[in-house]
């Protein structure tokens, strides 16, 4: 669209045809080997992904006018209409979903018809990425030369930015300003979420100032050139804070993409105000190109995001493995066993993790002695196919190589079970025997303490939890009002531990399918069939209470 926008208001016919052809090459480029495979599996290029978004939008606000510097009410004009129509079709498509939806659940419900859940997906798809896409581009104007004269401005977005807008931003500006005086009264460091509250307060001074900027030179409307030059001057000191604000992360816990991102957009900030306080021109054009242009920056080369990241925190790592004495430059760790606090263990830890899912656990080669090239493979695999306990088994690993299994067992023996646990799934067949039964009864229990209700047919019901008696496990089940069966879960838990015992630092194992399953001779006469089964990690091993998930099927007769 921004590629079609620039090209329509040149006089070059060849790019007209050119630059449209480019960009969609481009684009079925970029989705073919550099977009996400799957939506926030993968931490940096779903980062990518969102800020070439932004860029890209940021450029169709200006596409048409990069070659006419001097039209300004038509640059205002033409966003003006295109966020319009957004906010039209938006409108517009909500109702058509939710019209269409209730139509679709009036046809299953009353024909007893079986759409399907893709038949809803395949609505939201059509409605929103065809309908409200088109409905969106008919608003999009074509003749920019009409955009460009003078025309009324509309009353009611003045009175929104007049009686809204600038009392909020007012009102935020005081709240900040308190703040700062308590942090000097007081002498303490700014709190973390000070900084979302200055960058809430910046864009919404920003959105008014943009709304209502073809009043800036009218006679009657003062009060937009009397905010302008009262916000600007204003914000400079709570920009200052907000420096702080990141900076005082910074250095507790290093850059990340998301801490980088607050340090791009508090300089961007600065650069705003100070553009509109020293400028003459004042121009309103600048706010989307220079906010795109750090965007297109943040993305490449040495300064660029991931490297700065990855420089911060491989840092953090050689520090703390320097004051351990585990590591020094030039040196490989084969297999260090030093004694190192839980603190300072888990801090190696996140270390390790945090390039270990943004698939770049490569870099942190110049410290193991192992190849890391294949645990990287490994991680990027695992992540992708959601496997993440076996992604957190490889980070133990590296992690025992640094601070040795003696300290990782001290390490999982003393949080007893709290956020450590194991799953056990069964190798299952393509065919479950389900010979000599009448009913099969789905089990997911993410809390197994807890009493879940199935209803089976008419008036049938069946109840299930799991009940711990001394040092036993049960699966209990309810069938009706007086029939009541325990499964006794101690072959299975017995097998688990057997696994775990074998490999101790492992945190997902597979089990045959014959030892996860459990046919009870009760009077439901019913057969526990486990897909999985998740226990926490100290107890597994010691002792059986440690069901924290379950998850299979109930067979009835």
């Amino acid at each position: 669209l921004g590629c079609v926008l620039l090209a329509e208001r040149g006089r070059n016919k060849v790019l007209k045809i050119l630059l449209p052809l480019l960009s969609i090459i481009g684009s079925l480029a970029y989705w073919y080997w550099l977009a996400p495979t799957g939506f926030f599996d993968s931490t940096r290029p779903t980062v990518t992904f969102l800020v070439i978004a932004i860029i890209l939008h940021l450029f169709v606000a200006v596409a048409p006018y990069i070659n006419e510097p001097n039209q300004h009410i038509g640059f205002w004009r033409y966003n003006e209409l295109l966020y319009g129509s957004f906010l039209v079709s938006l409108a517009y498509s909500g109702a058509l979903i939710l019209g269409l939806s209730l139509a679709l659940y009036a046809i299953k419900a009353l024909f007893n018809a079986d759409l399907g859940e893709s038949a809803f997906i395949r609505l939201w798809f059509i409605v929103f990425g065809v309908f409200h896409t088109w409905f969106f581009l008919s608003g999009v104007p074509s003749d920019f030369d009409e955009l460009n004269e003078e025309a009324p401005f509309s009353r009611s977005m003045e009175l929104f930015t007049q009686y809204i807008l600038i009392p909020l931003t007012t009102l935020y500006m005081l709240i900040l300003y308190a703040y700062s005086v308590k942090i000097i009264f007081i002498w303490s460091l700014p709190k973390g979420w000070v900084s979302t509250l200055i960058l809430g307060y910046a864009v919404l001074g920003i959105l008014a100032i943009l709304l209502v900027a073809p009043l800036r030179g009218n006679r009657n409307s003062g009060w937009v050139g009397m905010f302008s030059w009262f916000f600007f001057r204003a914000s400079l000191p709570l920009v200052v804070l907000l420096f702080v604000a990141i900076l005082t992360r910074v250095k507790q816990y290093g850059i990340t993409e998301s801490r980088y991102f607050l340090l791009c957009l508090a300089g961007w900030l600065a650069f705003i105000f100070i553009y509109f306080i020293a400028s003459r021109q004042k121009s309103i054009r600048i706010i989307p190109i220079s906010l795109a242009l750090m965007g297109i920056v943040s993305l490449i080369g040495p300064w660029g995001v991931y490297s700065v990241s990855d420089r911060s925190q491989f840092n953090r790592l050689a520090a703390l493995l320097e004051k351990n004495r585990i590591w020094k430059p030039g040196d490989k760790v084969k297999n260090a066993n030093v004694p190192v606090t839980n603190v300072d263990r888990e801090e190696i830890s996140n270390l390790i993790q945090y390039f270990g899912y943004r698939e770049n656990i490569k870099y942190l080669q110049p410290i193991f002695a192992k190849d890391l090239g294949k645990i990287n493979d490994d991680c990027l695999q695992n992540i992708n196919g959601r496997n993440y306990e076996r992604v957190y088994a490889e980070f133990q690993e590296l992690t025992d190589i640094l601070c040795g299994e003696d300290q990782t067992k001290k390490m999982l023996d003393s949080v007893a079970g709290n956020g450590y646990s194991v799953t056990f799934k069964a190798n299952f067949e393509q065919v479950l025997d389900i010979k000599g039964f009448s009913k099969m009864v789905k089990v997911d229990m993410a809390s197994p303490s807890d009493i879940q209700a199935v209803y089976i047919g008419d008036a049938d019901t069946i109840k299930y939890n799991v009940v711990e008696k001394d040092d036993a496990v049960y699966f209990h089940l309810e069938h009706g009002s007086n029939t009541i069966e325990n499964i006794d879960l101690a072959t299975v838990i017995k097998k688990c531990k057997e696994k775990l015992e074998q490999q101790p630092n492992e945190f997902s194992f597979e089990v045959s399918q014959k030892d996860m399953v459990v046919d009870d001779a009760g009077p439901i006469k019913a057969k526990l069939i486990i897909r999985s089964i998740k226990m926490t990690h100290n107890a597994a091993v010691q002792k059986s209470k440690a069901v924290a998930e379950i998850e299979g099927w109930i067979l009835l007769r």
